[in-house]
């Protein structure tokens, strides 16, 4: 219900333009200016963080398939390297 007030009175205020919603006075009162600086800061700075929180998702993404790839290739390196020690430890073996 307060939303659908405030609704109703941003609305009134565009259609009959600022200064004669206002009566005709000036410029904004200081607690209306603090209000619009802290709605403007407060929304910028939120989308600002979304975008933030966005690439640190995407950074953590690529890093974590990056360090996947990583992993898997030098599992399949260790993999290798033990079939060829034991292999090379048979073949020395063999030779006695």
């Amino acid at each position: 219900m307060a939303l659908t007030f405030q609704r109703d009175h941003v609305l009134d205020a565009f259609t009959r333009g600022y200064k004669g919603w206002r009566g005709g006075a000036g410029g904004r009162t200081a607690g209306e200016r603090s209000v619009v600086f802290g709605i403007v800061v407060l929304g910028s700075g939120m989308w600002l963080m979304l975008l933030v929180c966005l690439a640190f998702v995407f950074l953590s993404l690529s890093v974590a398939a990056y360090c996947l790839a990583v992993g898997w290739i030098s599992f399949v390196v260790w993999v290798g390297m033990m079939v060829c020690t034991v292999l090379f430890w048979i073949l020395m073996g063999q030779r006695d």
